[in-house]
């Protein structure tokens, strides 16, 4: 039988590694001509990103725990420098050594995305086959962050003259604003409102939202891939953001059957 910590590696790997490749190259079509060193090193990213998808390619769900816990010490060091990186470019650009088309909120937003990869990593390697089931609130109001961001830089991008999408946009971020915030209160209240009908509750509506959330993204999605709209996103991007609504409904399905199993 396979291992459920080599599976589940394997799984973060695929997926964040493709996601932190494509952070370094959105950050290096964002920079201007002249920031060449920090295009330099985007670029490095990339490969060092492609490298680490071949290596994984090389693995299977029977593969030795202990080689896989070798390649995710490995993968940890890449996600921390990339980490390291974007919250250089944060820091050059809040201090205004730098102006580039990568808003502030973006680049903070990737280096979440980076930290939260190194760590469940990390946590893998220490045997925790997370997300753990008392993670719940924490898991969620990290990607209810991630969505709010989202539809912010949606809003953003698209052209104004694409008012309506604009303005689904806005609904979209005010909508997961609400959601952050009524994660944190259930956060502050924690461990009492760690009961099961309350999390239920809490997985549901966040489930209703980010599905909404999902189907928008793969309607703009469709519609800049097909040029029927106008707007800054690049095709991969739009693509990109729907992958990470996916991933979040595939952590609510985790997290509500453990939810099952604890009813039965």
């Amino acid at each position: 039988m396979s291992n459920p910590i080599v599976m589940r590696s394997l799984d973060e790997i695929q997926f964040w590694s493709r996601i932190m490749k494509e952070h370094a190259l959105f950050l290096s079509l964002g920079f201007t001509y002249e920031q060449n060193k920090l295009i330099e090193e985007a670029q490095q990213f990339i490969t060092l990103f492609e490298r680490i998808e071949e290596k994984l390619a090389k693995f299977t769900v029977n593969s030795d725990l202990r080689q896989v816990q070798a390649f995710n010490s490995e993968v940890y060091q890449a996600a921390v420098a990339i980490w390291s990186y974007k919250r250089k470019v944060l820091g050059l650009t809040l201090r205004c050594e730098i102006q580039s088309n990568n808003f502030p909120l973006l680049v903070d937003h990737i280096s979440r995305e980076a930290a939260y990869f190194a760590n469940r990593l990390k946590d893998l390697n220490e045997g925790k086959l997370a997300p753990e089931p008392d993670t719940i609130i924490q898991e969620n109001l990290f990607f209810l962050k991630i969505m709010a961001d989202h539809s912010k830089f949606i809003g953003h991008l698209l052209d104004p003259s694409e008012r309506k999408l604009v303005e689904q946009a806005r609904e979209f971020s005010h909508d997961f604003d609400q959601l952050v915030f009524q994660a944190v209160d259930l956060d502050s209240m924690r461990p009492q409102s760690e009961t099961v009908p309350i999390l239920d509750q809490f997985l549901d509506q966040n489930r209703v939202s980010v599905v909404s959330l999902r189907d928008f993204k793969k309607t703009a999605r469709d519609l800049i891939e097909a040029c029927r709209i106008k707007s800054n996103i690049h095709p991969l991007l739009a693509d990109h953001t729907f992958r990470e609504a996916e991933r979040f409904l595939e952590i609510i399905d985790l997290f509500e059957a453990h939810l099952s199993r604890l009813n039965q």
